[in-house]
């Protein structure tokens, strides 16, 4: 408990402390509002049966007096506007404190989320590599049910046991012994009954969010390969894969359920069996009825105001211990997150980069987490600017890899990039804001061709002509044109439809509009068939000359008017040169070219 309160205020920082102490100032004035309008309700009660405590009381006597009131009944009747005032002001107070917990907690979980969000956005290439989408998009669709299920039960548990602690003190003064008694039984028999369930709850919440990043990953992977799926007939495999994670979900959610529903049976029956076993005791000792009744009506309506209050802080501790793996998964990933970017910014940028002459990798080494052996072993290379290079290899070759350093994606293990003999680290949003890329798969959102290759800009910043002069240099201006709603026509989730060679010329056209310095092929036309490629190569091709051109392929085909080409094997660099020097000189290229022709 102490460890997620400390964790909280971490997360929320010093601006939400002056909203706590409000908070909290509001919770106290209720809860002295509360002892209030009990100690009023008693002498009410007491007054009400026997009239004559007006008189025989030493204090009714003397405010009675000191107020100056006629008869009883106006007495009395000033008693009940006051306890009307009071529980009129003390529900008043009750609602603003609510309002001001939910609006607090609310405006915290979009606060949270937003932030979670941006920090995984602004995390490394290399996280995005070990993590899957569906794990990280079940922990942002996880936030709501942490906030309700943590922040606001700790405000509402801190709520209730102010309260519970007032109205303790209030029974200590009337009857010491017996609120020792009741607190002794009632504070043992509760912390047993969490002791032996905090295992189980946080273990019931481990699986919930086990099994809920798994249900997320199922759906991810159903709905992201339908064509497959359903070429394949897979559709009840995924199906079913979603339907044991779900269930197994709602098994162990419904055993928490059922426990926070009974914590207020066993509550209750605690508090009344220990009052009447109070009671017993008096009795027992001799006590006269009547002399006891004002005890027994103190705690009764004491234990009707204390009963909610210890059912809410039990449902509370239990929600908490069962959401509490969410909540730490989250917050680790907030932490470790927004470390490494503070890392990646503590590389103060000395301003831009240029790019005059050539690209260099020194001595490039590169292994993986949690990998025995290097994928990239001591690569030097060199890229002359307005050059088109391929990079070319086996599966597993380290192509993607050396290309990725190159890019600034991935940290070299040793060696250095360097930009006409500057290290681009020291520039790296400045390097990468030269580059265009062309994924193998591009991704395309249910949006407008313009807010496609616009990727990332907002609708209002758009530039026409930087969309249309982008088409045409991808060569699918004439199509575009042809639509009837043009640069403005919605082209479908994932760009369904359209063509695949017309999705890959709109990734050129991506790449383009900021026009980029470097453009990077990364295996574009490995899912293309050969017309295709030879149309979308031809593409390419009028870029030449003007851009730097790096292309990753599978397919020599698409190499053969490089420049330069760079074959690696096992995370080496074999050999490089054109097509036709490779042919003659490099026996591993030779046997690849002759195997795929």
């Amino acid at each position: 408990m102490i460890a997620i309160c400390s964790r909280l205020i971490r997360i929320f920082g010093k601006e939400d402390k002056l909203k706590f102490f409000f908070l909290f100032l509001g919770m106290l004035l209720n809860s002295i509002l509360e002892i209030v309008g009990i100690g009023l309700i008693l002498p009410f009660i007491a007054l009400l049966g026997r009239p004559g405590l007006l008189t025989t009381n030493v204090w009714l006597s003397r405010v009675f007096h000191e107020s100056h009131f006629q008869t009883f009944n106006q007495f009395m009747a000033a008693m009940a506007a006051g306890i009307a005032v009071v529980f009129v002001l003390k529900n008043v107070v009750l609602f603003l404190t609510t309002f001001w917990q939910t609006r607090f907690v609310y405006q915290k979980q979009s606060y949270l989320l937003c932030r979670l969000f941006n920090a995984y956005l602004m995390s490394p290439y290399s996280f995005h590599l070990r993590r899957d989408v569906g794990r990280l998009k079940h922990a942002l669709e996880s936030i709501p049910l942490v906030m309700v299920g943590v922040v606001l039960q700790v405000i509402y548990m801190t709520t209730e046991m102010v309260l519970v602690v007032f109205l303790f003190v209030f029974l200590l003064i009337a009857n010491p012994l017996l609120t020792c008694f009741v607190m002794v039984f009632l504070g043992g028999a509760i912390f047993l009954f969490f002791a032996f369930l905090k295992g189980k709850l946080k273990e019931w919440g481990e699986i919930v969010r086990h099994q809920g990043a798994l249900r997320m990953q199922a759906v991810e992977q159903g709905l992201g390969c339908i064509k497959e799926a359903k070429l394949a007939g897979k559709e009840s495999f995924f199906a079913e894969k979603h339907r044991v994670h779900r269930q197994e979900d709602d098994r162990q959610t419904a055993k928490n359920e059922v426990i926070m529903k009974s914590t207020r049976l066993f509550i209750e029956t605690i508090v009344v069996v220990l009052i009447m076993s109070g009671m017993m005791f008096f009795l027992m000792a001799g006590r006269a009825p009547d002399k006891i009744l004002l005890t027994l009506s103190l705690f009764a309506i004491v234990a009707v105001r204390l009963m909610p209050s210890l059912n809410r802080i039990s449902a509370a501790l239990g929600s908490i211990r069962f959401y509490a793996p969410s909540f730490d998964a989250i917050y680790d990933d907030l932490m470790n997150c927004e470390r490494m970017d503070t890392q990646h910014q503590d590389l103060q940028e000395d301003g831009p980069i240029l790019f005059q002459d050539q690209i260099e990798m020194r001595n490039i080494n590169f292994s993986y987490e949690n990998t025995k052996s290097p994928a990239v072993k001591s690569v030097s290379l060199r890229i002359h600017k307005n050059t088109t290079v391929g990079f070319v290899g086996s599966s597993g070759a380290g192509k993607s890899t050396v290309v990725d350093i190159m890019l600034g994606l991935l940290p070299p293990t040793s060696g250095e990039v360097l930009v006409d003999g500057i290290d681009i680290r020291r520039h790296l949003r400045s390097w990468q804001s030269k580059i265009g890329y062309i994924p193998q798969m591009i991704y395309l959102c249910d949006d407008t061709i313009k807010s496609n290759i616009a990727f990332g800009v907002a609708t209002e910043d758009i530039d026409d002509k930087k969309v249309w002069q982008s088409l045409k240099l991808a060569q699918l201006e004439d199509f575009v044109r042809a639509l009837p709603k043009g640069i403005d026509t919605v082209i479908g989730e994932r760009g369904i439809r359209l063509s695949g060679g017309q999705r890959q010329r709109i990734s050129i056209a991506r790449a383009l509009y900021h026009d980029p310095e470097v453009l990077v092929m990364d295996e574009a036309t490995a899912a293309l068939d050969n017309e295709t490629e030879r149309d979308f190569m031809s593409a390419l091709d009028g870029l030449s000359g003007g851009k730097t051109i790096i292309v990753i392929a599978h397919r020599l085909t698409t190499v053969h008017s490089c420049n330069k080409i760079f074959f690696l094997k096992e995370g080496q660099l074999l050999a490089e040169g054109t097509y036709d020097e490779l042919i003659k000189t490099c026996t591993p290229f030779r046997d690849m070219a002759g195997a795929r022709r």
